[in-house]
């Protein structure tokens, strides 16, 4: 089992890391909102329970996140092939 390292500083999030919050595996996703009222966007990984982005703040973030060491979340990358069929 991992030690699990709590967020220390909202500039340490990384895209590539994996994070724990409540018990669920996720990727950091975006940076939303103003100076003053930032949102911390993350999407779970492919296999969790929980399916919804997960918005939280900064206060949140500092005390209910944790890094996941040795465990990366590699970005998903969904390609839609698309064949258009003409009718004469």
């Amino acid at each position: 089992m991992n030690v699990l390292h709590l967020i220390e500083c909202s500039t340490l999030l990384s895209y590539g890391q994996t994070y724990q919050i409540k018990g669920v595996l996720y990727r950091f996703v975006s940076k939303d909102g103003s100076i003053q009222h930032p949102q911390y966007i993350f999407r779970p990984l492919a296999g969790q329970k929980k399916k919804a982005d997960l918005r939280l703040n900064h206060q949140k973030l500092l005390t209910q996140c944790y890094v996941v060491p040795g465990m990366s979340a590699k970005a998903e990358v969904t390609s839609i092939n698309v064949v258009q069929m003409t009718l004469f």
